[in-house]
């Protein structure tokens, strides 16, 4: 039995393409695996292309399937807003405009708001 622990941060950085996908896919489906709650971490100086993102909507259905919690560690990059707004994941201001859409523009507030015991 794997032993389950409470939080995990996978870290995305430097220019990543289709190529790095494969890597960050396995990160991510690890610490799923091993942690309840998982932050990933997209640094804002990260390259990402649409495929990185794709792998990022994948594990949001790998928690759900496992009941874990994915967020992201802070409101995404200017770069990596560009991203979601080409991929049609935000409104074209940045904005979600479901609530679907919210984990890419609403996880670090969550976070804050949970670390300063704020409950809404």
């Amino acid at each position: 039995m794997v032993s389950v622990r409470k939080e995990a941060i996978v870290t995305i950085e430097g220019t990543l393409g289709v190529k790095d996908s494969k890597d960050i896919g396995q990160r991510l489906y690890e610490a799923l695996d091993k942690h309840e709650c998982v932050t990933i971490d997209v640094h804002e100086q990260a390259e990402c292309s649409i495929g990185i993102v794709q792998i990022i909507i994948s594990a949001q259905r790998t928690a759900r399937h496992l009941g874990r919690e994915l967020r992201l560690a802070d409101t995404p990059s200017p770069a990596f807003k560009t991203i979601l707004i080409r991929a049609g994941l935000l409104s074209p201001d940045g904005g979600a405009r479901t609530e679907e859409e919210q984990f890419w523009v609403s996880s670090a507030a969550e976070l804050d708001r949970e670390l300063d015991g704020v409950t809404s």
